[in-house]
């Protein structure tokens, strides 16, 4: 047993001794962590100026587009503006097919111009007492009628001549001379490009940090003058998410010839 017990003591203190050695090796050597290299790239603190802005996407548009549509149905007769001509305010577009309509204007116009010369003749007999004040009142009010139906009557044959509201240029044309044009289906578009407005969506993040109503520039990259915008208008986008500003009108084109959208 003693022999036993010695062989144990002394193999235990071995592997101590083993053990001990071992960990101070291995401290010596690393002597603690070791760290990579890491690549540092120095600037010189320059003073710049700080453009505090956001970029963002936008689409340019006609200042003002409208789509001119026949209140009442009819076939087209005749395009008095091509596609690409430039019109003033009030200039006649199409013509629908009015034979019929005028042919009524016309009666109507007879009917109430007969009315008249008739009261104005009847008005001298009954200054003479010729006839009853009720033949008399039944007279103009005749005229009146009269006048109201040639009124209804012109007001649908000037419905039949389509003009432009806006100066502008014809931007499209869809039916041909001959075909039928239904009521409310728009027949032309008009343009008018010398004023163009800028729609763009702001993240909601950044909603805070631009002002509405504030007066800018901007450049437009194909020609060789600066452009005013102004007039930001904040409206909430479908998404809810962001904020649509609108800048109107956001320049004046010299020759008319930018694109109604453009993004």
């Amino acid at each position: 047993m003693n022999i036993v017990q010695k062989s144990l003591t002394v193999a235990l203190v071995a592997v101590t001794s083993f053990l001990l050695l071992s960990c101070g090796k291995s401290g010596g050597q690393n002597g603690g962590p070791n760290v990579q290299p890491v690549d540092v790239r120095i600037e010189i603190v320059k003073p710049q100026r700080l453009v505090d802005g956001i970029v963002v996407a936008g689409t340019v548009k006609a200042y003002e587009d409208v789509n001119l549509s026949p209140e009442e149905g009819g076939v087209v007769k005749e395009w008095k503006a091509k596609k690409g001509q430039r019109v003033s305010k009030g200039d006649l577009i199409v013509v629908l097919k009015d034979e019929v309509i005028k042919a009524g204007y016309d009666a109507a116009e007879a009917q109430y111009k007969m009315a008249e010369l008739t009261l104005e003749k009847q008005q001298k007999v009954f200054d003479q007492q010729g006839i009853s004040e009720l033949q008399i009142k039944n007279l103009q009010y005749t005229r009146d009628a009269a006048k109201a139906n040639a009124d209804l009557m012109k007001a649908r044959w000037e419905r039949t001549q389509l003009r432009s509201p806006i100066d502008g240029i014809v931007d499209n044309t869809l039916p041909n001379e001959g075909d039928m044009a239904p009521p409310g289906v728009p027949l032309a578009r008009i343009v008018n490009s010398t004023q163009i407005k800028i729609q763009a969506d702001v993240p909601e993040l950044y909603s805070g940090y631009y002002y509405v109503r504030r007066t800018s520039k901007g450049h437009d990259p194909r020609k060789s003058h600066v452009c005013r915008i102004y007039c930001f208008e904040r409206q909430p986008s479908v998404a809810g998410r962001d904020h649509r500003f609108e800048s109107r009108p956001a320049s004046e084109a010299r020759d008319g010839r930018e694109s109604p959208s453009r993004s």
